[in-house]
């Protein structure tokens, strides 16, 4: 994974993404500026990002080797040092190189990382004021904007869909039995009010207000023959029947 700058004022990478027919992207890399190139020159360290969003990219031992090659090309070896380095934070725009501590993404190809190492003294500027006139760009381009939008519409559609989904509550006999089996000393709806609140209902097929979801369905029979055996209001025991 690998951490990618973009120079305040010298961007390094444009990177523009086409639908064509298939989907097919292509990748042109903006020259470093003159200025940028001679700064570069006098560079001493380079790091290049092994973690997996770079490789992935083509970064990792590859790239470092790519470096490495063009460095000895140029007769440089000597006066520039090629490492790996650790992630440094931002994933996805890889391959990364980090010029003495100034962190250039999107390196890739033998031209990119001669431009980011200001080695390459006859590249010129692009011309971008005709680009993409020529191309065939029937093809339908959804980018991040729209498909953020999108994604959006279908998780609120599905929160909708969740939320006017009836619940699957057992049947009122069953949930009242399986209630008094449960082990529960429940004296009075407040009871089992508070161990609601508390989080302790584990079963999901239990309403948490079983009065008003079986009063609904007009099977609520009261507290005390949902509860079982429990105190009557005036505080004497009552023995619950199953009538």
């Amino acid at each position: 994974m690998m951490k990618a700058c973009v120079l305040s004022s010298v961007p390094l990478i444009l990177a523009l993404s086409f639908s064509v027919g298939a989907t097919v992207q292509a990748f042109f890399v903006t020259p470093i500026l003159q200025q940028s190139r001679l700064i570069l020159k006098n560079s001493e360290k380079v790091e290049v990002c092994g973690f997996k969003d770079c490789k992935r990219a083509g970064g990792g031992k590859r790239l470092e080797n790519l470096i490495n090659a063009i460095v000895e090309e140029k007769g440089l070896s000597d006066a520039i040092s090629v490492e790996g380095c650790d992630c440094q934070g931002e994933c996805g725009y890889g391959p990364n190189v980090v010029v003495d501590g100034k962190l250039i993404n999107n390196v890739r190809g033998r031209e990119a990382v001669l431009q980011a190492l200001g080695l390459d003294d006859d590249a010129e500027d692009p011309d971008l004021d005709d680009f993409g006139e020529d191309l065939d760009t029937g093809g339908v381009v959804l980018d991040d904007l729209n498909w953020r939008v999108e994604k959006l519409r279908l998780e609120e559609q599905n929160t909708q869909r969740f939320l006017k989904s009836k619940p699957r509550f057992l049947p009122y006999d069953d949930c009242r039995r399986w209630v008094q089996a449960w082990g529960q000393r429940w004296e009075t709806a407040k009871d089992w009010e508070n161990w609601i609140a508390m989080g302790e209902k584990r079963n999901s097929y239990i309403p948490s207000r079983p009065d008003e979801y079986y009063g609904t369905l007009g099977q609520w029979k009261g507290w005390e023959h949902f509860l079982g055996s429990r105190k009557s209001k005036d505080g004497k025991n009552e023995t619950n029947n199953d009538k």
